[in-house]
C-alpha cells in the first residue's frame, strides 16, 4: 500500500470564507466583483498571473486605491478557522505511518497564509499545488502531477464531488469530506 494521504485544503482543514472578504471589499455577492479581477484571480490560482499584476487588476477594475499589503490581507480574510477535529485525525494519520499531502487549488497568496495558521501544516510532508501546475482540479493534469509525484494515494478527500469523481475515475480510493470524524474513520480502516 501506497502510504500516503492527499488532502484538500479549503473546507477540509480550513473553513472559506468567501463572504468576509468579498463584504471587506464592499461587494455583496460574487457578482458584483468586476469579471476581469474574477478572471485574474483564476489565472493567479493556475500561475499565470504574478501576484503585482493581479493587484493592479484589481485596482484598475475596481477603480480602488486600496494598497497591496492591504489588499493581500483582505483577500486572506478568505481562510478561515480550521476544521475541528481535522488536526487530531491527520496526528492519527501520521502516527499510522502516512505521508499527508495537501492537493488542493490555491494561490501562492492563500497557501502562505494557511502554512501561517494551520495548526498541523508541519505534518504535511508535501504538496500538489494548482499555482504550481497551470491547472486546477479535476482536470487530469493536477491528478497526473500528484501521481508523478506520490503515486496513486491510499486516500483522498475533498469537499468537491466533482474532484472526487475524477479521483474515482482514475482509480483512487477517495471519498467526499463531510467532516473530521468520517476521515478520521476513513484512515482508521486503511
Amino acid at each position: 500500500m501506497n502510504k500516503i494521504i492527499a488532502l484538500d485544503i479549503g473546507n477540509v482543514c480550513v473553513t472559506l470564507r468567501h463572504d468576509l472578504a468579498l463584504g471587506a471589499l464592499g461587494y455583496k455577492s460574487l457578482g458584483d466583483i468586476p469579471q476581469d479581477f474574477l478572471k485574474a484571480t483564476e489565472m493567479m490560482e493556475r500561475g499565470l498571473m504574478p501576484e503585482d499584476d493581479w493587484l493592479e487588476v484589481y485596482r484598475k477594475s475596481s477603480g480602488s486605491e486600496l494598497g497591496g499589503d492591504k489588499l493581500r490581507s483582505t483577500w486572506n480574510l478568505i481562510i478561515g478557522a480550521e476544521i475541528e477535529g481535522m488536526a487530531d485525525a491527520v496526528r492519527m494519520a501520521v502516527n499510522k505511518g502516512f505521508r499527508v499531502i495537501f492537493f488542493s487549488d490555491t494561490s501562492d497568496l492563500h497557501i502562505t497564509e494557511v502554512y501561517r495558521n494551520l495548526s498541523f501544516a508541519h505534518l504535511v510532508s508535501g504538496a500538489i499545488f494548482s499555482f504550481r501546475e497551470g491547472a486546477k482540479k479535476p482536470e487530469s493534469r493536477m491528478y497526473d502531477a500528484f501521481e508523478k509525484e506520490y503515486g496513486k494515494p491510499s486516500y483522498y478527500t475533498d469537499d468537491m464531488p466533482q474532484n472526487i469523481e475524477a479521483a474515482l475515475k482514475r482509480g483512487w480510493n477517495a471519498g467526499i469530506f463531510t467532516g473530521a470524524k468520517s476521515f478520521f474513520d476513513a484512515i482508521d480502516s486503511l
